[in-house]
């Protein structure tokens, strides 16, 4: 009988250091994932708050000195009292557009995007 009791015993504290284990991943994973979903920023948050230039245009890859294409693309809009202001656009694999063409030369566009100097690195170009 005194076999049977210490088995039972020992049985009991393996029980309940396993409920204890349990209670603390319960806990720990919890608190993670509130974690993760409280302080991840949103992407689309993210996306809009990097965004400082959403401009309407006319998109070209023409160099009039040479009178040829080029690889690069720009914008060329209009600002009250500022004609013809021009941006070097700069794509990357996450830029959301259709794949242009030297038949897209002048054609009118919609280009948001992150501005650095006279470079666009283009977010969303939409042809119009």
């Amino acid at each position: 009988m005194g076999q049977r009791l210490k088995y039972y015993s020992r049985l009991e504290k393996m029980y309940k250091k396993g409920i204890i284990l349990i209670i603390f991943a319960v806990i720990l994973v919890s608190g993670s994932v509130y974690l993760f979903v409280t302080q991840a920023p949103k992407k689309e948050e993210t996306a809009q708050a990097e965004i400082n230039f959403s401009e309407t245009g006319n998109i070209v890859n023409w160099d009039s000195a040479s009178g040829t294409h080029t690889a690069t693309w720009q914008l060329v809009y209009e600002k009250p009292g500022a004609p013809a202001l021009k941006v070097n656009l700069i794509f990357e694999d996450k830029s959301l557009c259709a794949e242009l063409d030297d038949e897209d030369n002048g054609r009118r566009a919609h280009v948001e995007g992150i501005r650095q100097g006279e470079d666009v690195t283009v977010k969303k170009l939409t042809l119009k």
